[in-house]
């Protein structure tokens, strides 16, 4: 299930349909046209008539109460009685519309001073007291654990984490709890006013939805796309964040045509098929939310074997059998194909799988194009056609042995005491360390510490963000491969091919000894060096 939530704060957010404006119906099918399949109507509890159409239509709803945390404006002591009766007839009033698929029974209640465990014990008691049939969350701001109840274990309620990347940011963690299903409840916000942050709706979910994080809600569409709810202007309000939101209908006359709005569509796409590493580099955009990003493209030599793995999604409600379906084509996504293939692949509900695409490049043409598509029963659901690889000589320096300096300290990539044991974990330290870099397939590139003979790695292939690189014996594995993507004046970031994650180091720190560590992308100076040539 992928899941995002919006707060619906206009009166025609929930109105019928008028002359020119189709009203809430026509808010929900954008909702289901751009993928989502529930929505959490933020603090403010959905009317009869919204759930009614819900129930129609087909689009989920978690049901949440008026009761927040955020700010102290609420005295959960003194007002304990009318909330909890408030979740009670909320829960009565609403149980027998099949659109809602669960319960939540307050927003980010660590914000309050008046929290309690005994006061959302009362809360989760009142709501399975008055309907026991659906899982009931609770949405809990950072900072959060997922033991910050200890005796709330009940199996029909889950803490749902937001802003685990902090506020305003691209980032790939996720929060997991063994036998819950995981989520995030809020992310990207207050960044979602932007088109840099609208295209994190997009990348952000593909990357946690490759991490096997299910109940996915970036926060908050309307200030991105006002236009979702029929009718309404980027001048009709003020989003919390501030500003204007980015799209409207007066500046949007065609949503289904902007390439934000697909990119989206194909991010929450149920059987999307995404390669992930590539969506990552992306991950951070630029100010006008661009995809891909071109440091973010391969360089890939003519003549060139480029190997890469498609991850193939199934979190559709029926069907076991998922056609897949690509081809590399010359110059254009329209253009003479190169090379194809298609399978069908048995994924299970809920589940995915990689699948390895292969093929040569040309020994001419400007780019090539992967163009990835996915189907049930012969009818095509998804197509991508915005991968690419530039041909030529490549991204990148050339070969050759290198000092390997952060811009940030002004400190050279080693290993911490030129050990010479597999798992030496990688630093910053002044010296003279150099590395030889060699170019590898797929416009990516091993780095030979020299003073050991081995390459830098990530351990086991690990996408956790913080781990701390390491030196390893050559084995030819992804996590042993990187890409060196131009950043300004000359540096470089250095990007891990089988997790997208950068060569950063850890804090922004300028000391010897400091951790070099992998983190998402996010242009830090921290995050780039200088391949300074070495005779």
């Amino acid at each position: 299930m992928v899941a995002r939530g919006t707060p619906t704060t206009r009166c025609r957010a929930s109105s019928p349909p008028s002359t020119g404006n189709g009203g809430w119906p026509q808010a929900v099918g954008n909702y289901l046209r751009l993928n989502f399949n529930v929505v959490r109507i933020h603090q403010e509890p959905a009317s009869p008539y919204m759930l009614d159409t819900a129930d129609e239509l087909g689009l989920m709803i978690i049901d949440e109460t008026a009761i927040r945390g955020a700010g102290n404006a609420q005295d959960f002591n003194a007002g304990r009685a009318n909330m909890v009766a408030h979740a009670r007839a909320l829960t009565l009033r609403d149980r027998n519309h099949p659109a809602i698929i669960r319960w939540s029974q307050m927003n980010e209640p660590n914000l309050a001073d008046s929290d309690s465990e005994q006061f959302q014990k009362d809360l989760y008691a009142a709501v399975n007291g008055a309907d026991g049939t659906r899982p009931i969350t609770l949405e809990v701001a950072p900072g959060a654990s997922p033991t910050r109840y200890p005796t709330m274990t009940q199996a029909n309620f889950n803490l749902i984490p937001h802003y685990l990347d902090g506020t305003g940011r691209y980032g790939e963690q996720t929060w997991s709890v063994a036998g819950r299903p995981d989520g995030e409840g809020e992310y990207i916000w207050p960044a979602c006013s932007s088109k840099q942050g609208f295209e994190w709706f997009a990348t952000a979910t593909a990357a946690k939805r490759g991490k096997d994080t299910s109940d996915l809600r970036p926060y908050t569409l309307l200030s991105a796309w006002a236009s979702v709810i029929p009718g309404v202007r980027t001048t009709d309000f003020t989003p919390e964040e501030g500003g204007r939101p980015v799209y409207g209908v007066d500046n949007l006359p065609d949503p289904w045509s902007n390439a934000q709005i697909q990119r989206v569509q194909a991010g929450f796409n149920p059987i999307a098929a995404i390669d992930l590493p590539y969506w990552s580099a992306s991950g951070v955009s630029d100010g006008n939310g661009s995809f891909p990003l071109p440091s973010a493209v391969p360089g890939v030599a003519g003549n060139t074997r480029v190997d890469r793995n498609i991850t193939v999604f199934n979190d559709d409600f029926t069907g076991t059998a998922v056609d897949f379906a690509w081809s590399a084509r010359l110059d254009s996504p329209t253009g003479a194909v190169i090379a194809s293939g298609s399978t069908t692949l048995t994924i299970p509900l809920g589940s995915r799988v990689a699948q390895p695409v292969s093929f040569t490049t040309p020994a001419s043409g400007s780019r090539v194009y992967l163009v990835l598509s996915t189907g049930k029963s012969g009818v095509t659901t998804f197509t991508d056609t915005a991968e690419y690889f530039t041909l030529g000589a490549g991204q990148g320096p050339a070969p050759g042995r290198y000092r390997i300096v952060n811009r940030n300290s002004g400190k050279p990539l080693a290993i911490a005491g030129n050990s010479t044991a597999d798992g030496a974990k990688a630093v910053q330290q002044s010296g003279n360390a150099t590395w030889t870099v060699s170019a590898g397939q797929n416009g990516a590139f091993s780095l030979r510490y020299d003073p050991t003979g081995k390459v830098l790695d990530v351990n086991g292939s690990s996408s956790t963000t913080g781990l701390q690189l390491q030196q390893w014996t050559a084995n030819g594995g992804t996590n042993q491969q990187w890409f060196l993507r131009s950043a300004a004046d000359g540096f470089f970031t250095i990007v891990n091919v089988g997790n997208g994650l950068a060569a950063d180091v850890y804090g922004q720190s300028t000391s010897d000894g400091a951790q070099v560590v992998q983190w998402t992308v996010n242009g830090g100076a921290n995050q780039q060096w200088q391949l300074q040539p070495q005779s």
